[in-house]
């Protein structure tokens, strides 16, 4: 469960996530062939066995940004997978350790949004990672510090959908989910380093999946 998973040219990529009946991280790389109907559970491992992190497909390559390592604990480590070579390299580190976060690429740069801090607060930070310099710069935080959120680019922006407005610590016996769950659309344009609130989704959700086809976004 909590795995990281990302589309590539004709194949996809499962890595990390945990086993919680068995307390494990798993580091383990599985990679799913659409063309033949294989897996390849050969892959190099992962540097550090991470689950709640975002996984995106860039130029060849998968960038992974944050999540948590054992313990539940934010990394704010970022590698990168080189599906040719298999091999994977490490970037330079987020300015701020997140997990349960959501990231895209735009423009040939990568966009780290969201996610929970390491005392598990929901956070609004936007931070942006340049594969040619391998540097990071900070962004327009989003509206709504959130976590476990999704999101999509369309047209060059970004959609921010979802997740939760609280923190994992509050017991789930103390506060409904529609009240931890959150429905907001935000749009990011990387242009102006800006946000729009868009209209909601009609269900409030977290811990989902989403993705952009033919001009709109399907969660």
């Amino acid at each position: 469960t909590e795995f990281l998973s990302v589309a590539l040219g004709d194949k996809v990529y499962v890595m990390g996530g945990a086993d919680y009946a068995k307390n494990l991280q798993i580091d383990k790389v599985e990679i799913y062939d659409t063309k033949t109907d294989q897996w390849n559970t050969s892959a190099k491992p992962m540097p550090l066995a991470i689950n709640h992190g975002a996984a995106v497909g860039y130029n060849g390559k998968i960038y992974v940004p944050g999540g948590f390592a054992n313990g539940k604990v934010p990394t704010n480590k970022l590698f990168i997978y080189d599906p040719k070579k298999d091999e994977w390299t490490e970037g330079k580190p987020m300015p701020d350790p997140r997990g349960a976060l959501t990231a895209q690429f735009i423009n040939g740069t990568l966009y780290a949004i969201g996610g929970l801090n390491s005392s598990q607060i929901p956070v609004n930070t936007v931070e942006a990672y340049n594969p040619d310099t391998n540097t990071w710069t900070s962004k327009k935080s989003m509206p709504t510090a959130r976590h476990h959120l999704e999101s999509a680019v369309i047209g060059g922006k970004l959609y921010a959908v979802g997740g939760r407005i609280l923190g994992d610590g509050v017991p789930s016996e103390d506060m409904h989910e529609t009240l931890t769950n959150f429905n907001r659309t935000e749009m990011y344009d990387p242009q102006t380093d800006t946000w729009t609130i868009k209209q909601p989704m009609l269900v409030k959700r977290s811990g989902f999946a989403a993705t952009a086809a033919d001009g709109q976004i399907y969660v």
